[in-house]
């Protein structure tokens, strides 16, 4: 059946990333049927969904931009130093979201940061979105500072980095929540443009 809708999505001329976005839809919805033993079996992970190739070429934040970023959230009492930590772990490291939300202490190395596992909402699970072997991204002096400080505020905490208020992994709406809540305003805030089309890529490969 989730064979036919997608051919019959295609049909209709739906692209490859609207035709993802409604599987991504389904798989979370029985993501939650088994999790409420309404479902035995997640069934839409053993669908083979269509790929959608980037259009756009990556066009990276400069420091500035990112600091003016960290500025503004910063000035939220209750959650702006890890929101702040967040964007540095995203532009300074180069993370993917899934890969952030999947970020341990204990993977803060002495010069490099290891990345070896992913988010899935709500879920730790080993390897990377391209199901390539572990990668070492460079840790740059303003992230290792700006962690180690988040570190401080928190407690000295080890596991996760980013965890919500239970100590649990965040869940894929807590994500839209920070992204529509938090990234987007303090774009808005300082000047450059929204960006609607950063979403993470939650199905396992």
């Amino acid at each position: 059946m989730l064979s036919e809708f997608i051919l019959e999505l295609q049909q209709v001329g739906a692209g490859a990333a609207t035709i993802r976005s409604c599987l991504g839809l389904l798989q979370s919805m029985y993501a939650r049927a088994v999790e409420w033993d309404r479902a035995s079996a997640n069934v839409v992970k053993l669908v083979a969904k269509p790929r959608a190739p980037r259009l756009r070429a990556i066009k990276p934040l400069r420091p500035i931009v990112v600091e003016a970023l960290r500025r503004q959230m910063l000035r939220n009492l209750d959650h702006g130093l890890r929101d702040a930590t967040l964007v540095s772990v995203l532009a300074y490291a180069g993370l993917r979201p899934e890969e952030a939300l999947a970020l341990e202490y204990r993977h803060v190395r002495r010069t490099t940061v290891l990345v070896e596992q992913k988010w899935v909402d709500g879920e730790i699970v080993p390897g990377q979105k391209t199901s390539r072997p572990p990668r070492y991204p460079p840790l740059l002096d303003a992230l290792r500072g700006d962690l180690r400080e988040y570190r401080s505020a928190c407690g000295d905490p080890d596991g996760l980095i980013f965890a919500r208020s239970d100590g649990e992994p965040w869940r894929d709406h807590d994500w839209r929540h920070w992204r529509s809540r938090v990234w987007q305003p303090a774009c808005a805030a300082i000047g450059i443009a929204t960006i609607t089309e950063t979403q993470s890529d939650s199905t396992p490969r």
